[in-house]
């Protein structure tokens, strides 16, 4: 059996990428305990099939915990199944699915590798189905935390990470959608974290909120918002919001817009802010007395709608226009529409098709590029 004879080498292994097929490779495994002397990186995870037949309630897997030179960790099984070094871990890649997200309750083994975590720089917790993470322990201090991916309002709450510089906000559940602003906040203020990017994942944008936090952002250089869904609230917050960027945010350099519609729409999404409001704030950014966001170098929109064949999206020949000439001008501006047909008035040396999947029977990956 080939892992046997890999097996023989393990105080040499450097990276282990290691997916469980069945229950029996992991007492299989269980050999090398305690022989990983040169593991740096490890990354493990299970099929779908092996994760349902589990024994969770079991003593956790102990393999990977006495490897000294272990910094990375990727773990796609529930990661308080497994003892691991966390103390001196560099990166945590934690991703829950399936009947496990769905069904424990899990603070306790999340509270507890958190704790441990002192030495972490960058941690990521993942996990679309996880329902049941009740509330968490307040004060968890991660000192040299820089990168933070999370999407559960209680884990924002929880930590303080004086040297944060990322945050990326992933929607775990439809019920945080409006509660990951006030708890992202919350955690800036705590903090005392002068954030470089902000990710913000399907939030609810509520205005008063979202202005606070680009307030309590002076050194923020990139900002990334993303939407699953486009709607009149939608709309009406982000017309609100994009005119505070003149003044909280002198540093930002990137904004990038992101719309993944995932449902048919039987008409055209209305998005104004596609058109005048979010070219007039980028037109005016070096106007000292109406923008403060004079360093802004690259905006990137990118609209994926599900729409009729025969249908336009499009920001109207004009504003696409003014796109190309902020282009010309330096700014790194891009405009991407999938769905839909071409807009005719636009002329056709500033709209081409881009195909992003190397399947040619499949249109749903060509994507029309303005500008």
């Amino acid at each position: 059996m080939l892992l046997r004879i890999l097996m023989k080498h393990a105080p040499r292994w450097k990276k282990l990428d290691f997916t469980f097929s069945n229950p029996e490779t992991i007492a299989l495994l269980d050999a090398v305990r305690g022989r990983l002397d040169s593991l740096e990186l490890l990354k493990i995870s299970g099929s779908p099939e092996i994760i349902a037949d589990m024994p969770w309630s079991a003593t956790p897997c102990r393999i990977f915990a006495d490897a000294p030179k272990l910094r990375s960790v990727d773990v796609s099984l529930g990661a308080f199944t497994l003892e691991l070094p966390f103390g001196q871990l560099k990166s945590f890649n934690d991703h829950w699915r399936g009947a496990r997200a769905r069904e424990m309750s899990i603070p306790e083994g999340i509270s507890k590798y958190l704790q441990e975590m002192g030495q972490v720089e960058e941690y990521k917790l993942h996990g679309r189905e996880l329902e049941n993470v009740t509330p968490m322990m307040d004060d968890i201090r991660l000192p040299f935390l820089r990168a933070l991916y999370a999407g559960d309002p209680r884990i924002l709450r929880s930590i303080i990470a004086p040297k944060l510089e990322e945050v990326h906000v992933q929607l775990f559940n439809k019920e945080f959608r409006e509660a990951n602003l006030s708890a992202l906040l919350l955690q800036i203020e705590r903090s005392g974290c002068a954030l470089r990017k902000i990710t913000l994942g399907d939030c609810i944008l509520v205005v008063n909120e979202f202005i606070s936090i680009l307030r309590a952002s002076p050194t923020l250089e990139e900002l990334i918002l993303t939407f699953t869904g486009w709607n009149a609230r939608v709309n009406s917050c982000f017309l609100e919001i994009l005119p505070s960027l003149r003044i909280k945010v002198p540093r930002l350099t990137k904004l990038d817009v992101i719309v993944q519609q995932k449902h048919k729409s039987r008409s055209v999404p209305s998005m104004p802010f596609l058109k005048d409001t979010l070219i007039e704030a980028v037109e005016n950014r070096r106007n000292h007395q109406v923008a403060g966001v004079a360093k802004l170098a690259n905006v990137q929109v990118w609209v994926a709608v599900l729409v009729e064949l025969d249908m336009v999206v499009s920001p109207g020949a004009g504003n696409v226009e003014r796109w190309n000439r902020l282009k010309e001008g330096g700014m790194g501006a891009l405009f991407y529409v999938t769905g839909g047909k071409a807009d005719d008035e636009c002329p056709p040396h500033i709209s081409c098709m881009v195909r992003v999947n190397s399947d040619p029977m499949s249109p749903a990956y060509s994507q029309r590029q303005y500008v």
